[in-house]
């Protein structure tokens, strides 16, 4: 029954224009929590947040539109909702935002953009986003600020790192060849994939 009324307190708030209350109740409709799942007042609902500013509305509005989630696909909608957020500082949004310029999704497909964009979200220290960005350099040819990012990403237990900075030890690209080290590597990252399983 508290949970009836937590719900309704909820909606009240939302409708009066609580822009928290919106994104709470915008995702207790997408998760379908206490109530039956509904994208199109989980879509509603963050795109009024959105539209007054929340950040993290923006955010989850991209992704309603990148998904097609309670609206139709519109990659064009996803990118202008990402570059909302992430000029809000939300750093998620700005991660996505430089998969949209990685893949021409809503945007010109713009490689060096992407590649700024994530650099700024590696910056922050995200183990994710610096080995993406240390992949993306892989796949580049730019062995030595690869192996940069990928050291990042290991010194904070990334197993997918781990592998990838492996295996540009056995090739010696951008790190002198160095069969030991990767055999360390590898081993850390079977050993943070176990981790991993068994939790």
């Amino acid at each position: 029954m508290e949970v009836d009324i937590n719900i309704q307190q909820l909606v009240d708030l939302a409708e009066s224009g609580d822009t928290e209350a919106q994104v709470k109740l915008a995702s207790v409709y997408r998760n379908g929590v206490v109530v039956d799942k509904d994208f199109e007042k989980s879509f509603q609902l963050f795109l009024k947040a959105a539209q007054s500013g929340h950040a993290h509305a923006q955010y989850n509005l991209a992704l309603r539109y990148y998904n097609g989630q309670g609206v139709a696909k519109d990659f064009k909608q996803a990118t202008l909702w990402f570059a909302k957020a992430a000029d809000q500082g939300h750093v998620q949004a700005l991660y996505a935002l430089g998969f949209r310029y990685l893949n021409g999704d809503g945007v010109a497909k713009d490689t060096n953009t992407a590649l700024e964009i994530f650099e700024k979200v590696a910056e922050k220290g995200l183990a994710y986003a610096q080995y993406n960005l240390g992949k993306q350099y892989c796949e580049l040819g730019q062995y030595i600020n690869a192996v940069s990012w990928l050291q990042k990403a290991v010194e904070q237990d990334y197993a997918q790192s781990c592998t990838l900075l492996a295996t540009l030890y056995e090739q010696g690209r951008g790190v002198p060849q160095d069969m030991d080290r990767a055999l360390e590597l590898r081993d850390k990252a079977s050993k943070l994939i176990k981790l991993a399983n068994n939790k």
